[in-house]
Order: structure tokens, then sequence, then C-alpha cells
């Protein structure tokens, strides 16, 4: 899994900042970090019952939506989780898992202390 990318790029919350307003920003990463603890105990669960294609399903969600936010890690392993699925690699899938629900804590450890969520 790609432990080896940063956790986070600020550049994409720049991005969002001038599209859509600084105004806006705080708002919309608290979005994402209340989507993020919800997958992030959605992912335990899929885990501890071996749930593979619910895995992938919180792993799809969580690709683009954390590229969106920069937070490289997280994409990059829901990405290579999802690729796994899809040619069939279940093993793979529940091997991933700890690195997918270790790329969510960071993510949402490093987003809050960006931008405190209420």
């Amino acid at each position: 899994m790609p432990h080896s990318l940063p956790i986070f790029d600020p550049t994409a919350l720049d991005i969002i900042a001038r599209d859509a307003g600084p105004e806006v920003v705080p708002r919309l990463v608290g979005v994402f970090l209340r989507e993020c603890g919800r997958r992030l105990v959605a992912v335990r669960a899929d885990v501890a019952e071996g749930a593979t294609e619910r895995l992938a399903r919180e792993a799809h969600a969580l690709k683009s939506a954390a590229a969106s936010f920069g937070c490289l890690r997280l994409a990059a392993t829901a990405s290579a989780l999802d690729a796994a699925y899809k040619r069939g690699d279940e093993g793979t899938v529940l091997a991933g898992a700890g690195d997918l629900i270790e790329a969510l804590d960071d993510a949402i450890t490093t987003l809050s202390a960006l931008h405190p969520v209420d």
C-alpha cells in the first residue's frame, strides 16, 4: 500500500477555496470529516465480518472524495483496494484493510487539526 505518499496536500483546499470561496472550505471539510468518521466505523465492521464487497464499496466511495480534499495517502490506499476487488483479489482487499483504516485515521487527524469541526 502507498505508505510513502504524504498524508495531506494543502493545495486541494486552496483549489476548493478558489473555486467555491474560502468561507465554504470549513463547512465542506466538516462534511468530509463526518463522512470519513462514518466510513471508518463501517470499514472496521466490514473487516470484523470479512465483508470484502462492502469494504470495497467503502474504498470506492473514498478514493475520489479523499483526492478532492488532498488526502493523498487515503485516496491511493482506497484506489488500490478498489482495484484489487475489481480484479477479484479479495485477499488483498482484506489484507489492505488495516492500511485503509490507518489512512482514514491519519486523514481525519490531519484535517481536523487544520480545520476543527464543531
